[in-house]
């Protein structure tokens, strides 16, 4: 065994730890003169071995040595790396290199750190810096056999040499003794075994590392030993145990993917644990089996794998050679197996489904590591899916453990690959038309006698499809042989779209075949069918298949929506008349003229979950045809139906708040008048007032929303009632609270305005201002500190809106929360993101600048994570110029532009500054932004040009060459129609094209000719104005 297979655990002490450090830097460094740094006690100055590598005494390396881990109670940090870094500095004399040693595993995030402050220490003519983690220390030590020898004897002899040795010797019944023994130190059970040289089946030793993690799983590769201390524990590991220590044998049942296998390696290694022999049979279809090895005494456990292949006679001759020193465990396919023979055991599937989600609940922080490396959607981040909301979707909808690990990793994202084999193994229609009943029938499990006919349907016979779904079951993307759907809904319509785009126009043809056939199908429900339509028309990768589905191939299905239905079909035919306004040419106006009057009487007679679907319909109508809304709401009739939005309750709130939100019609319409007129306020008002904390706060937000939009006193009067439920509900969670609340705060109080629409008549009343201020008036500083520094980077959206709301409705207190916001902790929440911070990180600085009195604590934060940042965001150049100053003067980047977008706004004020106070630094911070801005500027459509006029201006003016290089860069076909546009657009991008008219005129290429024809053809508008060229 080569010595870096080996397992070398670190010293025990951290003492230890510096003796290992000193005798192998003696030997690395070649100085038989390197020493410790003083003794204990003694202030070190962060350096406690140092040397000179080659006996070049002029120069010196340091290693501080820090024991960390499980032995020691800690974890190395970046905060702790650079404190020890500052410590070295005092070191004398000064050294060239220092080493940060430490017992900790190698830490990917440590050492990107510490390359990145070693450049920035180099360039600054300062030593430079690495980590060494443990792996590391081991690879070093095997490299040094002398140091590996002295410090762990057990690991410095040559057992590959002395095997050697021992096998080139005479053979005999003492060598073959000697050979047994040796191998077993090396292996720590048996040696590696060859097959016989006859070709039979053989006993190949098992041996239990420490290890791997969930990574194969989730990727659906095999499992085995390795695995077995990864994966949860299985209860029916135990009770094989139990079994095999009573009668001696024992067989594991369960269908393919149940976690047979795995819950078998967890029973061996238990015995493994207590000395036993493990041994796997290479070949289940043995036609003997023998529970022999060697001459070996030891007790062992011989293990088959896949024994339901093996000959029921033959296991059961084995199973009756076992004894209280051979023990026999098999595993067998539940599909292809006779559970009721005594002796065994069968897995439960759904009870190792429950396991495995709790135990992977047990370990958020390993678990979330591994789930990452396969769908890097999942985490704490901005715009991913929380890991706990992906292990519950997973335990709801799982049946077997592989279809949760195919959940838990997102298994729909490798749906191209998944096409991509499929189509090679001519499965893909088979597996398309799967894909189109599942989604089609709401996740039904479809026969194979249903599945087949609907792929009769393109020509494939029965044959045909039994082959395809062997295939697809053995590959996991089907679930089982009797539960022909995908593991996944999400699967089941991703790849679809992935099938349909590796399809040629005939392969196209067929899947179309098969849609037509299953929109045609009255079995399937109108909820199903609209999914699918959806999922058609926004197709995952970008593109859409509606055009498979001609308008004549609907009219089946339009003629079953005005088919009478209970109330649950109206909001199902409701959103399905949404999705077929795309399909239908002359969109929803074309299809729901002459049916305004059966429309209205649904919303007449409408009863709670209906009322969903009908104001999304409501809604989809107002975008395209709002006489059409105005006609259908006044052929319901407002007294029923103020009756029942009078009559909501929690469970109804969010569906009669949508349907409410639909009912756009003109105040001082009499429709309008009656419906008010006739609304229960009391009944409203009390059912604010009794509001349960066990029901979600957005539902009451969303029907408050509504409501204003029909009564403002009444939603006032409402608001007024619920606010000792919001203010206790701000108390206990305020990140997730105002989140739920945001509705009631932006559209009926107006207090938190995020877009700065609400002023002049839109601007909130005195009592619209008190009851903002009630909301938040039980909130305390210290609490919402504390929770505002424990949030998630998803969460710091929230977290800045609740400040900017807190600023407005209590200045004081807005300024306490921020002081006492733990930003070091913060600042390790951003983590990697600072390399290019976000969007709501930046929103959350720059609103926290706002109190005055942390702005230097907010400097800080950045100042000491400034090596972490590549690009620095002009947000974070206006609340830390000087931090920015330091950041350039190191060669780093101002990020004025980024994804296709440049910061017009917050750019121009960064380059203010610099012209103000570090006029020197402007081309610089310029020069690399000047072709994305080109870019940008050659857009067709006039809003690119919006917010642009001060940028252009100010850098005319201070930078023109850097303005001529920018115009360098515009493509002359996009700026031909964008620059004309937004001259006749007029406002923002009329000015900002005006500049660019003035700074290209004088050009003697293609944009010069431009600038010429719009000056020609609109004299006075490309023409900026006196105070547009004001400085």
């Amino acid at each position: 065994m080569d010595d870096r297979d080996k397992q070398i655990p670190p010293p025990k002490s951290w003492i230890a730890f510096e003796d290992l450090c000193h005798s192998l830097f003696k030997a690395i460094w070649n100085d038989p003169l390197a020493q410790k740094n003083g003794r204990s006690g003694q202030a070190q100055n962060g350096v406690d071995i140092y040397g000179s590598p080659g006996g070049d005494y002029g120069f010196h390396q340091g290693v501080q040595c820090k024991g960390k881990e499980t032995q020691y109670g800690a974890k190395p940090n970046i905060s702790e790396l650079e404190r020890e870094i500052a410590k070295a500095e005092s070191f004398q004399p000064c050294l060239q290199h220092w080493i940060y040693a430490t017992t900790a595993p190698v830490d990917a995030t440590l050492q990107e750190a510490a390359r990145k402050i070693s450049t920035l220490r180099s360039k600054a003519g300062r030593f430079t810096v690495s980590v060494l983690g443990w792996g590391d220390i081991e690879s070093l030590l095997c490299e040094r056999k002398e140091v590996l020898a002295a410090i762990y004897p057990e690991h410095g002899i040559d057992v590959t040499g002395l095997l050697k040795g021992i096998l080139a010797m005479p053979h005999g019944v003492e060598v073959r003794e000697l050979l047994d023994i040796v191998k077993r130190g090396v292996h720590q059970t048996w040696g590696a075994a060859t097959s016989n040289d006859d070709g039979r089946p053989f006993w190949r030793p098992i041996i239990f590392g420490e290890g791997r993690d969930l990574g194969p799983a989730l990727m659906g590769r095999p499992l085995g030993p390795e695995d077995a201390a990864s994966s949860p524990k299985l209860q029916e590991s135990d009770a094989a145990v139990a079994e095999l220590k009573r009668a001696f044998s024992v067989r594991i049942v369960g269908e393919p993917g149940s976690g047979k296998s795995t819950c078998a390696y967890q029973a061996a290694m238990q015995f493994a644990t207590m000395g036993w022999n493990i041994v796997r049979l290479s070949d289940a279809r043995a036609d003997v089996i023998e529970l022999q090895t060697s001459e070996d005494t030891s007790p062992t456990l011989f293990l088959i794998d896949d024994a339901h292949l093996t000959n029921p006679s033959v296991l059961l001759a084995a199973e009756e050679m076992t004894g209280p020193k051979r023990f026999l465990l098999s595993t067998h396919n539940a599909n292809e197996y006779d559970t009721s023979y005594r002796g065994s055991i069968i897995i439960d599937v759904k009870r190792a489904v429950r396991t495995i989600a709790a135990a992977l609940r047990s370990a958020p922080k390993q678990t979330l590591e591994v789930v990452r490396r396969v769908d890097d959607q999942i985490g704490d981040n901005i715009g991913t899916m929380p890991l706990e909301d992906r292990i519950d979707d997973a335990e709801a909808k799982a049946k077997f453990p592989w279809q949760f690990c195919f959940i838990l990793g997102g298994g729909w994202r490798r749906a191209k690959i998944a096409a991509d084999t499929a189509r090679a193994n001519g499965a893909d229609i088979a597996l398309a038309a799967a894909a189109i009943r599942q989604i089609a029938s709401r996740d039904a499990s479809p026969s194979f006698a249903e599945l087949s006919g609907l792929l009769e349907v393109v020509c494939v016979d029965a044959t045909e499809t039994q082959q395809a779904v062997r295939w697809l079951v053995r590959e996991r993307m089907l679930i089982g042989s009797d539960d022909l759907r995908c593991p996944h809904q999400r699967f089941a319509a991703v790849v679809l779209a992935q099938i349909l785009t590796a399809q040629n126009p005939e392969g196209r043809e067929n899947v179309g075949r098969m849609l037509r056939q299953v929109i045609a199908d009255a079995a399937f429900p109108l909820a199903g069918l609209r999914s699918l339509l959806h999922e058609l028309q926004f197709a995952v990768n970008g593109g859409t298949w509606a055009h498979l589905i001609p308008e004549q191939a609907l009219t089946p299905l339009i003629e079953r929506i005005w088919q009478p239905f209970n109330p649950e079909d109206k909001s199902d035919a409701s959103l399905l008349l949404s999705e077929l306004g795309a399909y239908i040419n002359g969109g929803l106006h074309k299809l729901l003229l002459s049916h305004e009057e059966t429309i209205g009487n649904w919303i007449t007679h409408t009863r709670g979950q209906s009322s969903f679907g009908l104001g999304r319909l409501l809604h989809s109508i107002y975008n395209q045809d709002r006489a059409l809304v105005a006609s259908i709401v006044s052929a319901a009739d407002p007294y029923v139906v103020a009756t029942t939005i009078s009559a909501v309750t929690p469970k109804t709130a969010s569906y009669l708040g949508e349907l409410l939100s639909g009912l756009r019609v003109d105040r001082e319409n009499a429709w309008s008048q009656t419906f008010r007129t006739n609304l229960d306020r009391q009944r409203l008002v009390v059912f604010a007032s009794e509001w349960p904390l066990s029901e979600p706060a957005w539902a009451f937000a969303v029907f408050c929303k509504a409501m204003a939009d029909h009564d403002a006193a009444l939603t006032l009067d409402m608001v007024e009632e619920f606010v000792p439920t919001a203010q206790k509900l701000l108390t206990d969670s305020p990140v997730s609270a105002f989140r739920d609340l945001q509705d009631i705060t932006w559209q009926v109080l107006r207090v938190f305005d995020p877009l700065g629409v609400c002023v002049g008549q839109f601007a909130p009343n005195p009592r619209q201002r008190n009851l903002a201020a009630k909301l938040i008036r039980e909130v305390k500083p210290q609490c919402l500190a504390a929770q505002l520094s424990a949030a998630h980077l998803r969460e710091f959206q929230t977290a800045s809106f609740l400040l900017s709301f807190l600023a407005r409705t209590s200045p004081a207190k807005f300024r306490s929360t921020v002081a006492r916001i733990n930003w070091t902790r913060i600042a390790e929440t951003v983590g990697s993101q600072w390399r290019n911070l976000p969007h709501d990180v930046e929103v959350l600085f720059m609103i926290a600048y706002g109190a005055t009195t942390s702005r230097e604590m907010l400097t800080e934060m950045i100042r000491v994570n400034l090596y972490r940042i590549e690009a620095f965001p002009p947000k974070l150049f206006l609340i830390a110029p000087s931090v920015a100053y330091e950041h350039i003067e190191k060669g780093g980047l101002i990020r004025l532009a980024q994804y296709g977008h440049v910061d017009w706004l917050f750019g121009y004020a960064t380059i203010a500054c610099l012209v103000e106070e570090r006029p020197e630094f402007l081309e610089s911070v310029l020069r690399p932004y000047e072709i994305p801005t080109g870019q940008v500027l050659s857009n067709a459509h006039p809003s690119w040009y919006d917010n642009a006029a001060e940028y252009i201006r100010i850098v005319a003016k201070e930078a023109p060459q850097c303005l001529q290089r920018i115009l360098d860069a515009v493509e002359i076909t996009g700026a031909e129609k964008g620059w004309t546009d937004a001259l006749v657009h007029g406002a923002g991008p009329r000015k900002t094209v005006a500049l660019l008219v003035e700074a290209s005129l004088e050009r003697d290429d293609m944009l010069g000719a431009l600038a010429t024809r719009l000056r020609t053809r609109f004299p006075k508008l490309s023409v900026p104005r006196n105070t547009e060229m004001r400085t």
